[in-house]
This record gives C-alpha cells, structure tokens and sequence, in this order.
C-alpha cells in the first residue's frame, strides 16, 4: 500500500505492515519518500530501518548523496524503488563514482527497483579490479529489476581502444562472490555501457545468480578476456535465461574481441531461450575482427545451452560467428538452438536436435527480434532439465510454456495462444468478423463502448497490412461505419479489401491492456 506523500513520516512508517508480516526479519515495513520527506538517498538509506521502501520521486538526482548509495545489510534490508519507473526516474552519476555498492551481504530482502542508472565511472587501481560503474555487487545477492543501465563506465577511459593502466569489469555490474551466489537481475534494460577489460555490461566472477529477461544492446569491452555483453569468468554459474543479447561488441586492445555477446571462461551457466543477435568482435581501430562473434566457450567445465536463437553474428575467418567452442567435444552440451553456420567446425562434433535455417525475426533492422508466422522456431524448443528455471513470461509478458510447448529465442510467438486452430472465427467477447474466408469486404461488428479499440491486419510475415481505429469514422462514414441490426449496442464496420492478395492474414484489436487475435482467410 502506497501512502500518500502529505502524510506525516511516522505515520508512513508504521502503518505499512505487508513486508513485516512476509517477513519475520522486519518488524515494520514503511516508506520514506525522497525529495518530500529526505532531500537524497543516502539520506533516506541512512534514516531508514530494515523493511522500509525508499519511495523516489520523478526527476533527476545527482550529487555526492545520490550515488556511491549504501546500506550495512547486518543491520537492515531496503528496497529502493521509483515512483512512477525508470523513464521518470533518474540517477546521474555524472562520471564520478558509481550509483550503489552493494558488498556487505545484500540478499533477496534487498531491493532495487525501476531507476535510470547513467554516467556511472568506476575508476579502479591496478591490480584491484573491482569495477561495476553503475553497481557493485561483492558476495551479495539482491533483486535488481525494471531498471534502465545506460553509459556506464568501469576502467580509466571512455570507449577508448588503446591499452589501459587501470583496467576493470563490468561496464554497468561487476558481480563478484562464489557459485550460488549472485544478484537476481530481471526485466532491465542495458545500453551503451563500456568495460575498459571484460563484460560490456555485466562481469562474473566465481559467481551464480540469475539473469533472466533483460535486453543488452550496443554494449561494449576492450580487454584481453573478452565478453562484449556478458562475461562469465572462473566458475561462475548464472542461470541466463530469456534475454536479448543484440549489437555488442568485444574488441582486445590491438586487435579483435572475444565473444561479441558472451565470454564463457571455465564457467558452468545455462543459457536458454536469448536470442543472440548481431554481435561482433570488431576492433575498429585495427580494421580487425576476434573470435566467437555471438558467443566465445573456453576451458571446463562447459555451459548447457538450449533453445537460443544465435544468429548474425560477426567474427574473424577462421572462427565462428556464432558460437566458437574450444576444448573436448563431449563437453559441449547444446540442443534445440537456431544456430547460424552450424556446428560443423567445432570439433567436427554433431549435437542433435538443433535448427540451421533462418529464425525469421520480425524487424531486426529495429532490433525487433520476435518471430514471424512460419518461423522454425515456433514451438520447437524443449523444457526438459529447464522448467524449473524459466520465468512464466517473456520480456514481452507473452506466457512462456503453452500446452506444454515452448518457442527457441527469447520471445514466445505472440500469436502462439490467441487464437485458435478454427477456420471461422467464433464471438469473443470483443468483435465478430463475418465472413470469413471473404472475398472483397469483411464486416467487423463490435460493441459500441469499444470503438477506442485500435484494428491492425498482418500478413503471414506478420507484416502490417492495415491499421485503424472505428473512433475515426464514426463521422465521415469513410468505410461504411453504421449501426448493427441486431442490438442498439453493436456497430457495424465494412473494410474492403479487394485490394489485397488472397491468403492468411491475422486481425488484431484491442487496448494497451487486452487484444485478441484471429485468423482471417482472403480467398
């Protein structure tokens, strides 16, 4: 229960008891606002008692108080969280100092929820490499989700592609500890963040945790260990999960990069359902590519993979864009992926049950990675040795497993449960369209309290067609909008469609928050 910020704070403190009753740990839950009720966040951290909310407001906070953010966990348990997300909410670190160092023992009690986190610098001294620039996670293990990373910098130099006498990790999270334990990361967004070592975005070392439904895009490293995204270091065991890992880059000082999206160095993570998309190893500078353009598997043990989609991905000749495996063949465990170049040159070793035909995704020039109708993809993935792990929803919030069956990639085929098998469509609820197949026109019949309803036709490329709303021609009539017979309730709405070619279309309407799709036949 959110309580108003004109409350008194005492009030606001003890009349929130949820979390105290979930957990035994707090005997108040409450909410500290900030800027009405501390000016900053350290301010309303170091007010705070264990099992409180640290509720922010819109705007931008930046200063001495605002970043480098801590809490002792011996001693309490927060959760920091936006008021209204992360688009509204923003922490500038302004290239000095990172936005939180969690490193006394944070665990799932700890909370950080929907900020934007920016211009974060952590700025380390060799050989001490701890980096993270907009958090540090040393042996902890908190809850970091609905966030926006964005810029962050770990090292001595910004996007910079010359050796380094201060070198560090993990552009926007450097994730130190031990196996089992880690952050559970969920439903951020990761952009533009730069490690002068290893891990673009997040580093791993000797650490587990999960990383599930996040998206990484254009992230970058420029060291020797590699990991333009991701990188998983010295038995590290993550659980990485549905996430889109597209346009990162790995580069090595004087040279290419390793692993584009993903350094697997002597780690043991499954890795299921991402969709590795257009990552590379390409060191601008020396005009030159590295090895394992999406992902890069050196040493033991192995990862399991299992229904990714890794595709596009860029690296030298004489290694594989895709996936570069090092080391005995009987190591690599890999099934149900959609892997681009095939397996034929990793140790000529042949796992079964993988895809080599194109994913079809729908506009990856706009890094928009679901799949289209026909993709091999659908439905053709498998849980077994996974259920346990995979969220309910995609990054989309598209149910993940349907009748048993789930889709390769870190998207569900948003169509898969929408509609059914039936020729002609049925009432919903929301719109009847007669008839169907049709021919030149086709009659939409809804009820008159939803003409705010928005109407998109896709081809079987799920391609847009036609896109309308029956609110705009309620005036001029401009295709036929008229009252239905049947009920005063009802209206009538006629497209016509000679127009288009004959074939499978898909109909959908509805609101932000309902649509409902079928399946329309133009003969």
């Amino acid at each position: 229960m959110e309580i108003p910020h004109s409350n008194p704070l005492w009030f606001k403190r003890y009349s929130n008891f949820s979390l105290g009753f979930l957990f035994s740990t707090f005997s108040f839950a409450g909410i500290i606002s900030v800027p009405s009720d501390y000016n900053t966040i350290q301010a309303a951290i170091d007010a705070a008692n264990s099992g409180d909310t640290i509720l922010i407001a819109d705007g931008i906070f930046s200063g001495p108080s605002n970043k480098n953010l801590s809490w002792d966990a011996s001693q309490k348990h927060l959760i920091i969280k936006s008021e209204n997300g992360y688009s509204n909410c923003i922490l500038d670190c302004e290239y000095s100092g990172r936005g939180f160092n969690l490193n006394q023992g944070q665990n799932y009690f700890d909370v950080i929820d929907g900020l934007t986190i920016k211009n974060g610098w952590a700025v380390t001294i060799n050989p001490v490499l701890k980096g993270g620039g907009a958090i540090l996670c040393d042996s902890a293990s908190p809850e970091i989700k609905n966030c926006f990373f964005l810029h962050n910098i770990a090292g001595d130099s910004i996007n910079s592609y010359t050796a380094h006498s201060y070198w560090s990790d993990g552009g926007a999270i450097d994730i130190l500890g031990s196996p089992g334990i880690g952050p559970n990361i969920h439903n951020n967004v990761f952009e533009n963040n730069f490690a002068s070592h290893t891990g673009g975005a997040l580093h791993y070392w000797n650490a587990g945790g999960n990383l599930i439904n996040n998206y990484f895009l254009s992230n970058q490293n420029n060291g020797c260990y590699g990991g333009g995204a991701i990188a998983l270091a010295y038995t590290s065991n993550p659980k990485i999960i549905g996430n889109i890992i597209a346009r990162n880059n790995a580069t090595y000082y004087y040279s290419g990069g390793y692993g584009g999206g993903i350094i697997c160095l002597n780690s043991n993570p499954i890795i299921a359902n991402n969709t590795i998309f257009g990552n590379g190893t390409f060191n601008k500078e020396y005009n030159e590519y590295g090895e394992g353009g999406g992902i890069r598997i050196r040493g033991l043990p192995s990862p399991k993979l299992i229904n990714n989609i890794i595709w596009d991905n860029h690296s030298r000749v004489d290694s594989l864009d895709n996936l570069d495996f090092q080391y005995p063949q009987w190591t690599l465990d890999i099934s149900y992926c959609s892997l681009g170049g095939g397996l034929f040159a990793i140790n000529s070793y042949q796992p079964s049950t993988n895809y080599f035909s194109n994913p079809l995704l729908m506009d990856t020039t706009n890094n928009n990675f679901q799949l289209l109708a026909g993709s091999p993809c659908i439905n053709a993935g498998s849980s077994t040795g996974i259920s346990g792990y995979l969220p309910i929803k995609d990054y989309l919030n598209n149910q993940r497993i349907n009748n048993g069956e789930i889709d390769i990639g870190a998207f569900e085929f948003q169509l898969s449960s929408s509609f059914t098998n039936e020729k002609f469509s049925e009432i919903t609820g929301d719109f009847i369209i007669y008839p169907n197949p049709f021919n030149d026109y086709l009659n939409i019949v809804f009820n008159s309290e939803n003409s705010n309803f928005s109407y998109n036709i896709f081809n079987n490329l799920w391609e847009k067609v036609i896109s309308f709303c029956p609110k705009m021609y309620e005036e001029d009539n401009f295709l036929n909008f008229e009252n239905s017979p049947s009920t005063k309730n009802e209206k009538k709405l006629t497209l016509y469609l000679s127009s288009i070619p004959s074939g499978l279309y898909f109909i959908k309407a509805g609101t932000e928050g309902k649509t409902v799709v079928k399946k329309i036949f133009k003969e």
